[in-house]
């Protein structure tokens, strides 16, 4: 090999040396889970343009409204997009008919939440049974079963039972009532914990009713580091005749965001069932290895420990971190602008405590399905029995496993000038 090739696989190899090195970015363990956004929206550039001149009758009337939606969390997410704020009298999108009402939408009511059980009400168009039964429920959650990482099945029809996965619906004094069971405990680990179960839950509910375009997003983690984006796109019109009167017009679009979501904790708790006698420890009763956010935008931002006789009380907070709205996940659909009825404020800031482990162990917790929030913040607590695990006067260093749900919504705006060209 001559000289300069010598050199040339030196300077290629340093060169590679040195960008593995100062790399840095989702690939990089430590950035899981922490972060306090889940999905963030953005319009690309020039779209829509700041000004628009418009001939009428012309194909300058056109134009789209491009937006990055980008999962930025550690949670899996279905969502939907919606564009409003804008007058009809300037400006047509294409699938939005906000003259059309629509007078019905799909909701969940959780009713039970414990350990690999999930059950609820549905109540979808008026018409509850007709709509809701387990092989309808089936076929939706097999629409995006391949966010599971389960592409390449042979048959993906197949997938919920050779996984262990049980759904079913029961009609009860007329609604019907949707159970969702994992037989498999490591079904549920591999697939559906953060924001996998919630997914097939609220398989029924519908983005593109209230006129908007879905979405289905993996989140950042070892499993897909950087997280999924995608864009999505509205064709929007001018209207051919523009009000009298003005040759500038500003208008104005909203972007809303409505999604569910998941918060998955571990901290790392010193559990002592005598932190007052003079052992010897392996760690400080009340210690906790915590990180304050989550890969989410509603974070348990701390974590305190009670002590009683054979009992720890470990106590939640939870705070909204993201800045935006939280619903209830089960009336995502009334997330839309379009939406006439009525959001109660009972559909808004409600988080629900999907599963909290010590190990494998589930806990008992208080309040024990959801929790409410004020003023952005919420508490619940959970018991460990220290006599019941064998927890030693030596104390121990235990891992607890939180997941969290819940719906959640952003907006972003952007303001155009519409400028009339009279026609010559």
């Amino acid at each position: 090999m001559s000289v300069s090739k010598v050199w040339l696989v030196l300077v290629v190899v340093f060169s590679f040396l040195l960008i593995s090195c100062n790399s840095s970015g989702p690939e990089s363990p430590g950035n899981y889970y922490t972060g306090s956004e889940g999905v963030r929206i953005n319009f690309l550039p020039n779209s829509p343009p700041p000004v628009i001149y418009h001939r009428p009758n012309t194909p300058d009337a056109d134009f789209s409204i491009d937006v990055e939606v980008f999962n930025k969390g550690s949670s899996i997410t279905r969502g939907g997009l919606f564009v409003s704020g804008y007058s009809e009298s300037f400006v047509t999108i294409e699938g939005v008919s906000p003259l059309r009402p629509v007078e019905t939408d799909c909701t969940f009511s959780v009713s039970a939440l414990a350990g690999n059980h999930f059950q609820g009400f549905w109540n979808c168009y008026g018409t509850q049974g007709s709509v809701i039964n387990t092989e309808n429920w089936r076929v939706r959650i097999d629409e995006f079963s391949q966010i599971f990482n389960l592409i390449g099945l042979d048959d993906q029809g197949q997938w919920l039972d050779d996984h262990g996965v049980v759904v079913s619906v029961d009609i009860i004094d007329g609604n019907p009532s949707a159970t969702l069971g994992f037989n498999n405990p490591d079904s549920y680990q591999q697939y559906m914990y953060r924001g996998g179960a919630l997914l097939m839950l609220l398989a029924h509910i519908d983005y593109s009713r209230y006129y908007g375009q879905q979405f289905l997003l993996r989140g950042n983690t070892p499993v897909f580091p950087g997280g999924e984006s995608t864009i999505m796109t509205f064709n929007a019109h001018i209207a051919d005749e523009l009000p009298p009167g003005r040759n500038e017009y500003p208008i104005d679009f909203l972007v809303t965001s409505c999604y569910s979501y998941a918060t998955y904790a571990s901290p790392l708790i010193c559990l002592d069932p005598d932190p007052y006698s003079g052992d010897d420890k392996v760690c400080t009763a009340g210690q906790v290895q915590h990180q304050s956010t989550q890969g989410a935008p509603v974070a348990i931002s701390n974590v305190r420990t009670e002590y009683s006789p054979g009992i720890i009380a470990i106590q939640f907070t939870i705070q909204n971190v993201g800045g935006g709205t939280i619903y209830d996940p089960g009336y995502l659909e009334r997330c839309s602008p379009y939406y006439l009825g009525k959001v109660s404020p009972m559909q808004k800031d409600i988080v629900y405590i999907a599963s909290v482990m010590a190990g494998t162990t589930p806990l008992e917790c208080t309040p024990r399905n959801r929790v409410v929030l004020e003023n952005g913040r919420g508490m619940f607590t959970c018991y460990y029995n220290t006599e019941e695990a064998g927890v030693t006067k030596s104390g121990l260093q235990q891992s607890f496993n939180v997941e969290l749900w819940y719906g959640y919504s952003d907006t972003i705006q952007k303001k155009i000038m519409l400028k009339r060209i009279r026609p010559t």
